[in-house]
C-alpha cells in the first residue's frame, strides 16, 4: 500500500499517483496514524488554472496541500477513532 507523509513534499504524492495508477492516498503524521487521505481530484482542485499557481502548489508539502484542500472544499480531515475509543465516541 502507498502511504504519505505529513510533511511530504506534494511532488511525492503525484508520483504515487502516476506509478501506481491509484486514485488516492493515505497521508501519515510521523508515528504512522493516519492523518487523511488526499485523492488525485484533491490535487487537481490546487491550481487555479494559472502559471503561478503551479509553480506554488509544485512547492507544498502534503500539509500545506490539504490545508489549502480544506479552504477551497469546504471539508475537515477524515474522521479517525482509536483502539482505545469507545463506541460513542466512534459514533458521535
Amino acid at each position: 500500500m502507498a502511504l504519505i507523509g505529513f510533511g511530504d513534499p506534494i511532488t511525492s504524492a503525484f508520483q504515487l499517483f502516476l506509478k501506481g495508477r491509484i486514485s488516492s492516498i493515505p497521508v501519515v503524521d510521523g508515528s504512522g496514524s493516519l492523518i487523511d487521505v488526499f485523492s488525485l481530484s484533491d490535487f487537481l482542485t490546487l491550481p487555479k488554472g494559472d502559471a503561478s499557481a503551479y509553480v506554488q502548489v509544485h512547492q507544498m508539502t502534503m500539509h500545506q496541500a490539504l490545508q489549502q484542500v480544506y479552504q477551497i472544499k469546504g471539508h475537515r480531515p477524515s474522521p479517525t477513532c482509536f483502539c482505545t475509543s469507545t463506541l460513542w465516541e466512534v459514533i458521535e
